[in-house]
């Protein structure tokens, strides 16, 4: 199965759509991201940087979070909609052209608040 990105900016992109997990440790192994371990399971080699910055969750502030969201500068780090468009644009422009990843999936198991989820990535 295919998709089309152009409705995000991507374009060109050799897209590796819902591989399997073994497609993806394959992928990871080929391109030195990680290695099997004796015992079977996924070393992924992440470098100096293992976690997530406690500081870096931005959050767009606008009509729809601006009285939804805690605002503390701590953990919810407001973020300018123009910031964010300029910061999408780069993003849509560093994808393009490149072999990435697509995973739709679904967040909640209770249909009642289930999302749909797409996750882009290189």
């Amino acid at each position: 199965m295919s998709i089309e990105l152009a409705s995000y900016g991507i374009k060109n992109s050799k897209i590796n759509y819902q591989l399997s997990p073994e497609e993806l440790t394959e992928k990871m192994v080929e391109l030195g991201q990680g290695e099997i371990t004796s015992s079977g399971a996924v070393n992924m080699l992440t470098g100096e940087f293992t976690g997530r910055s406690p500081k870096d969750r931005f959050i767009v502030k606008d009509d729809i979070t601006a009285e939804n969201v805690w605002w503390d500068r701590n953990i919810n780090i407001p973020f300018d909609s123009d910031k964010f468009d300029a910061l999408y644009d780069k993003v849509v422009e560093h994808l393009s052209n490149r072999e990435i990843y697509v995973r739709d999936a679904f967040a909640c198991a209770d249909d009642s608040y289930k999302t749909k989820i797409r996750a882009i990535t290189e």
